[in-house]
């Protein structure tokens, strides 16, 4: 979606005062991107609406590592060191272990005292702008908030051919000095079941493909959150906002919400168009790019299934560390070779010493996170190793003994 034309921006007089202020924000995507092309090619056409490319990760890459290099950016941009933090929170409804606190792998990845004040929110893709209100309610700054996302989905599912992968990364100050200003509060719920999920034990995430109960579950939400900030006196008319930073699970649903709200569809600044769908780090990546093209008010909304949305507003400018554009293309059968969808037989060097509850996930030498192709990999080598070990052991049971002291075989 083309960037929106900065705007005028409000006076110093219409400034309300903040509880926190952007001091720096860093992004991190992919570079290989396999464009849409490329899966109609393979399946005769895309079902992502108003996406041309999406983000593929490399299979050391995940949220947890797409997390570090987005942080890293972010600390360069606010011109602080992560020794300087007093609080970290890390949102993602991705991670690369079902059960365990990342947080503080990731700050110890950067360097974050270990006292720091430390948040962990998934399990929707509101998990980036939760992390970022949990981050401003908190208190401790400076705050470092962290989005990451890497959704897969069926082959032939809209939300397979949407899956994409990225990062964004936030530094809060306090309410006084220089940066962008974050103001207003405002949340709404209905309830919309399946219009997006992931089950128990799976990593696909699916809906029910109902167009308009899925128009009707991301649009109503959004709305309401919006319209609880234009109650609030000390919050500046969402509807003066120069862009529109909003979770976008396609092309489609963020252009509708837009203009439900009061804005031009073109004002949506999130890079579906570029990257895909990047579940909880998508808010936070269109509010980099709404910064980086100079625009001094941007409404921020989070969504998630089930449903529910909240609104803020960041006020002003501020930095951006990184780049999501460029990328290389790949086609169909590498990114299912990136993704861990087609593996060799034979595990890659060291893949099987890979354990993912060894410090660092998984890591090996070569890389700083778990890679889950290889992971994956070594567990099917593994898998044909028991199976041949037990045929073996079958077969040497049955097999006639000899009996050394008589000379004769016996069973």
């Amino acid at each position: 979606m083309s960037a929106p034309t900065p705007g005028p921006g409000p006076t110093a007089g219409e400034r309300p005062d903040a509880d926190a202020r952007i001091l720096g924000v860093g992004v991190y995507a992919p570079r290989a991107r396999l464009p849409s092309d490329e899966v109609s090619n393979a399946w005769g056409r895309s079902k992502a609406r108003g996406v041309d490319a999406v983000a593929v990760p490399a299979p050391d890459e995940d949220a947890l590592t797409m997390a570090v290099a987005a942080a890293e950016r972010a600390l360069e941009a606010a011109d602080l060191s992560a020794g300087d933090l007093a609080g970290a929170m890390f949102g993602t409804a991705t991670p690369p272990l079902a059960e365990e606190d990342l947080t503080p792998r990731l700050g110890e990845a950067l360097g974050v005292p270990a006292d720091a004040t430390t948040g962990y929110t998934g399990r929707s893709t509101r998990a980036g702008t939760r992390a970022l209100r949990a981050a401003r309610d908190a208190g401790a700054f400076p705050a470092l908030v962290v989005a990451a996302d890497a959704p897969t989905g069926a082959p032939t599912a809209p939300e397979g051919h949407a899956a994409g992968a990225g990062a964004a990364a936030v530094v809060l100050g306090g309410g006084d000095g220089s940066g962008a200003r974050l103001v207003g509060d405002s949340e709404a719920a209905s309830d919309y079941p399946g219009t997006r999920f992931r089950r128990r034990g799976g990593d696909d995430v699916e809906g029910l493909g109902v167009t308009g109960y899925d128009r009707a579950a991301f649009v109503r939400p959004v709305a309401a959150a919006v319209e609880g900030l234009a109650g609030d006196d000390d919050v500046p008319d969402p509807g003066t906002a120069g862009a529109l930073a909003v979770t976008a699970p396609d092309g489609d649903l963020p252009g509708r919400a837009a203009r439900a709200v009061g804005l031009d569809g073109d004002a949506v600044t999130t890079p579906v168009g570029t990257l895909g769908d990047t579940g909880a780090a998508g808010a936070l990546a269109g509010l980099a790019e709404a910064l980086r093209a100079g625009v001094t008010r941007t409404l921020v909304v989070g969504w998630g299934s089930g449903a529910g949305a909240e609104a803020l507003v960041v006020d002003g400018v501020a930095p951006v560390e990184g780049t999501l554009d460029g990328g290389r293309e790949v086609t169909y059968t590498e990114a299912l070779r990136l993704r861990g969808e087609v593996v060799p037989d034979e595990p890659p060097a060291g893949a099987a010493r890979r354990c993912p509850c060894r410090r660092g996930g998984g890591r090996s030498r070569r890389g700083t996170a778990s890679a889950r192709a290889g992971v994956r990999t070594a567990a099917r080598w593994r898998s044909r190793r028991r199976a041949r070990a037990r045929t073996a052991t079958r077969w040497s049971s049955s097999r006639p003994r000899r009996c050394p002291a008589r000379g004769s075989s016996r069973r």
